[in-house]
């Protein structure tokens, strides 16, 4: 804004009316267009903010070991990726529409001659008005076209292009990564093996069921997994992971009560390796939702991250009372890096936003300059830019995602 300020203040003197109240009114116009982009930004963010909201507490409530046992992993979260980069979209230009309209009109129609060059839309539709020559309407139309239409949309294109990427990755993780994923739980969680084993030793007969239940919680929802034996039930509590043991059923209703609700009764028989697979799973979801709340969810780089699985050795220090090992020296190394990382990340995002918006500020002077061929020509090769910095800077923070 103050970069904007000091070059219509210089435009004004140069023009010869810039005065103490042509001072004000040019303060006063930036304030009413800060404010009003601020509550208009306010609104979509606080949007999409209940809409995740409402998403992450529905997962959080609903969520169920069946799905897990029959998938292997929830897809919840990577068909509602696609619903929300739509959403974006269509709140991005619901948003940015009454804001065009309103600098546009109000403000330049209010402050007159200090008003910022419009935009493309008004100019569009400034030509439309002053009953031009056929060719320079042709011509207008295409530029607006070209800037809004193909620039923009194309974009937005490429984003579900990306989400669909993040479905076939998801995919790919399903029937690949994941039994990778498992096996290196499975190998450094010896100490948990060693115990269900142990116990399962004592018992007469083997696993009888599994329960699933949800309660009230810290996140709207607890997953509580219940593994049945004929005298004995091992609860695990998916939020605290808290391994608990009970010597008698009816104990479950008499010490867990204000949590627990009804259960719901899976009739099939486990393995202590399929138990095994159901812990690392619950982690694994866990983790997942723990990485979307940190990033945003339309972002390129989760896909990435369902690619990775989870990062489960980090949840594994956090279990000292399972016997889990601490932090290696690759978390360790891993992290250090990502502190070195994200500063470089916050320097590039500056740099791009700052590239974007002085190349939105001297389009209509360039035109005014070199004519409308010339501006096709630029236009075309900002969206080559365009095409070619944002998998790059998608990749980049992929990395940033993965490390």
């Amino acid at each position: 804004i103050r970069l904007l300020k000091k070059q219509h203040v210089m435009a004004a003197e140069l023009e010869g009316f810039y005065d103490r109240r042509t001072y004000f009114q040019l303060r006063r116009y930036w304030l009413e267009v800060t404010c009003f982009t601020m509550v208009t930004r306010c609104i979509r963010t606080v949007t999409l903010t209940v809409l995740t909201y409402h998403q992450y507490h529905w997962l959080l409530w609903d969520s169920s070991v069946r799905l897990a046992i029959e998938l292997g992993f929830p897809p919840e979260e990577i068909y509602v990726t696609l619903v929300f980069v739509i959403a974006h979209v269509m709140l991005d230009v619901t948003i940015d529409l009454p804001l065009i309209i309103y600098r546009d009109y109000v403000l330049n129609a209010r402050h007159g001659s200090i008003r910022p060059p419009p935009s493309q839309f008004v100019t569009l539709l400034i030509d439309l008005l002053t009953n031009k020559t056929t060719g320079e309407l042709i011509n207008t139309t295409l530029m607006y076209v070209t800037w809004r239409v193909v620039g923009d949309y194309i974009l937005a294109c490429l984003w579900l292009l990306f989400a669909l990427l993040k479905l076939f990755m998801a995919t790919l993780h399903r029937w690949i990564f994941l039994p990778l994923t498992l096996d290196a739980v499975t190998m450094a969680a010896s100490p948990l093996r060693q115990k269900i084993e142990e116990f399962a030793s004592t018992a007469s007969l083997p696993l009888r069921n599994i329960y699933v239940t949800s309660g009230p919680g810290d996140h709207g929802g607890q997953n509580v997994l219940l593994v049945g034996y004929n005298e004995v039930d091992i609860i695990l509590h998916s939020t605290l992971f808290d391994l608990v043991w009970l010597q008698q059923p009816q104990d479950i209703s008499a010490r867990e009560s204000p949590l627990l609700s009804p259960p719901r009764i899976l009739s099939r028989h486990l393995t202590n390796d399929e138990i095994l697979s159901l812990i690392a799973l619950e982690i694994g979801r866990r983790e997942i939702k723990h990485e979307l709340k940190k990033h945003c969810i339309w972002q390129v780089n989760l896909f990435l991250e369902f690619l990775l699985g989870v990062t489960l050795y980090e949840n594994m220090r956090e279990l000292p009372n399972l016997g889990f090992i601490g932090p290696t020296p690759l978390v360790i190394t891993l992290r250090f890096v990502d502190s070195i990382l994200y500063p470089i990340d916050r320097l590039l995002v500056f740099l791009l936003n700052l590239y974007v918006h002085q190349a939105q500020l001297n389009a209509v002077e360039f035109i005014g300059k070199k004519g409308m061929g010339n501006y096709y020509k630029t236009t075309i090769l900002k969206l080559g830019v365009k095409l070619v910095i944002f998998p790059i800077w998608g990749t980049w923070k992929s990395c940033c995602a993965m490390v």
